[in-house]
């Protein structure tokens, strides 16, 4: 049997930074180096938004802007995507051109009447920015099983 060595990078305080070849993320927000490793699976990160990467715990929490609401919407405008056809790429002429359809599709997907279908039929609350394991259609999954409470209880 051979010997294994493992690396470890260590910093100038003397913390270890990461074990071989394994680095730290960068929050998505501020870019600050995070305390989460790159190889640790996204079921075990605190702070990892689906669709857009790993935050800092600060950045998480939204202490790092005055703003409450700042995270929800740096996040939906990071995880919202927008498909164009391979059709509309090659027959756009230039960059500047395909830059606009692009810009122009966005916009197109802002508009108050694709927004008024994010509302949840039985309270009526937007769910636009509710996360789909938490919905069934457009509604809040806990409002049919409160209905569905209801139901039973009769």
């Amino acid at each position: 049997m051979g010997e294994h060595h493992v690396t470890l990078n260590i910093n100038e305080d003397g913390l270890v930074t990461s074990i071989g070849n394994n680095k730290y993320e960068t929050c998505v927000i501020c870019g600050k180096l995070t305390d989460v490793l790159v190889s640790t699976h996204i079921d075990y990160r605190y702070g990892y938004v689906e669709g857009s990467g790993q935050c800092c715990r600060d950045c998480y929490n939204g202490k790092n802007n005055k703003e409450e609401n700042y995270i929800k919407e740096v996040m939906k405008n990071r995880t919202t995507l927008i498909t164009i056809s391979a059709e509309d790429i090659l027959n756009t002429p230039n960059d500047s051109d395909l830059g606009a359809k692009v810009r122009q599709m966005y916009w197109s997907t802002r508009d108050e009447k694709r927004q008024n279908k994010w509302v949840c039929s039985l309270c009526g609350e937007d769910t636009s920015r509710v996360d789909y394991d938490y919905l069934i259609g457009f509604d809040h999954l806990s409002c049919h099983l409160i209905k569905e409470n209801e139901k039973n209880l009769e």
